[in-house]
């Protein structure tokens, strides 16, 4: 998992989340850390608790704020390989 902050020098205007599965038999545990730390994440960027499930992409808006997460699998890379960002805009 890595984390990434885009912004000015005086205002976070991006945050993110990505995760690899370069080994896809351990996916399940990687997508619940993922998880868990999406929503801390979430939770410090906007100040609301937004549980977010689904394997597949999702987008939503909660006030001024956007949330979006994304699954790109790796069809030249590892057999069942992928990665998974999640984007806060605030």
């Amino acid at each position: 998992v890595a984390y990434y902050v885009e912004g000015t020098e005086t205002a976070v205007t991006t945050l993110k989340l990505k995760l690899n599965i370069n080994e896809p038999g351990n996916a399940d545990a990687a997508e619940a850390r993922f998880r868990e730390f999406g929503e801390i994440l979430i939770q410090a960027a906007i100040g609301n608790a937004v549980p977010w499930r689904g394997t597949g992409d999702i987008e939503l808006q909660v006030g001024l704020h956007r949330i979006r997460v994304v699954k790109s699998e790796w069809p030249a890379g590892i057999p069942g390989g992928y990665d998974k960002i999640l984007t806060v805009f605030v």
